[in-house]
């Protein structure tokens, strides 16, 4: 009998360690970024401005931060170039209104984004950069769960730049 209840205990520890509402632990990651070129067209200096939509899929249960999050909690979303980019980021990076809630993590009214947010951006691309050398975007971010927050995170997304003629 004893046997016969430890073995139960130990098959109803794993469902529980298995189950679909199970927080992933710190350094899972919950969202999945993409980024794909779109429409290329001359810039009145002779460059070329490319616009970029930026995908974010966020796992069920998990919450990012939005662009525009204001001070003083979770660390917002920020869309930047590489250093060393020959690119410029033109104008603001836009997204979808973010949702208002009082957040339990920090105790304030936060924005966030969940499901599969897409952002837009432009890129100039200067009339004499090399086409060769593609765009990377620094996309840096925060999610919490109800109970749990992520540290903030820097993700990486290559875009070809030679795909931007006109």
């Amino acid at each position: 009998m004893r046997t016969t209840i430890v073995i139960l205990a130990v098959f109803a520890l794993a469902a529980c360690e298995s189950g679909p509402d199970r927080t992933p632990p710190p350094t899972a990651d919950v969202v999945k970024w993409t980024a794909s070129p779109e429409a290329a067209r001359e810039a009145p200096d002779g460059g070329t401005l490319l616009d970029i939509n930026l995908f974010a899929q966020v796992e069920g249960g998990w919450k990012l931060y939005s662009l525009t999050q204001g001070s003083g909690g979770p660390t917002r979303m920020t869309v930047k170039l590489a250093d060393e980019s020959p690119y410029e980021l033109e104008g603001e990076v836009r997204g979808p209104p973010p949702m208002l809630e009082m957040d339990p993590n920090f105790s304030i009214k936060t924005e966030t984004y969940t499901g599969a947010p897409s952002f837009q951006l432009t890129v100039k691309l200067p009339k004499e950069a090399d086409r060769q050398k593609p765009v990377e975007l620094k996309v840096r971010s925060q999610v919490c769960s109800e109970t749990l927050c992520l540290p903030p995170r820097t993700t990486t997304l290559t875009v070809p730049a030679d795909m931007a003629t006109i």
